[in-house]
């Protein structure tokens, strides 16, 4: 019998950047993902980590990547975040001088913080920890 197909989470995201340090930095500093082994690969780029797995590839983009690739994939509208620790997230960010949107989601237990990193792809982090939920009350 051949097994059902079935999705189980996001394995990670990929994206191309002209500034690799700016955005290692960014998610790094700003959101405390971790860099970590990446295999020997013929271009250069980094595997950001999340609790041991690596959740975001990065690749250096070059002149002429889109057209070379064709995979009409651009522009990403954003990636979704499940998140932790929502007032050090805001201190962090804040700290980081990155403009936010906080929301509360209608009819859930439910916080959303909405950031871009430095090449412009919109991040959404959400919180649904009761603790980050109670500790969000006031903001």
């Amino acid at each position: 019998m051949v097994a059902t197909m079935r999705v189980n989470r996001i394995d990670h995201f990929n994206i191309r950047t002209r500034d690799l340090d700016a955005l290692c930095e960014f998610y790094t500093k700003v959101l405390g993902l971790e860099i970590g082994d990446r295999p020997p690969f013929d271009t250069p780029g980094v595997w950001l980590y999340a609790g041991g797995h690596p959740i975001l590839h990065v690749g250096l983009a070059r002149d002429g990547d889109e057209e070379a690739h064709g995979d009409g994939t651009l522009p990403l509208d954003h990636i979704a975040l499940e998140t932790e620790g929502l007032l050090d997230a805001v201190a962090r960010i804040e700290k980081a001088g990155i403009a936010y949107r906080m929301v509360d989601v209608p009819g859930r237990a439910m916080k959303q913080i909405f950031i871009h990193d430095p090449d412009g792809v919109a991040l959404e982090l959400n919180f649904t920890n009761p603790e980050d939920i109670a500790a969000g009350a006031g903001l």
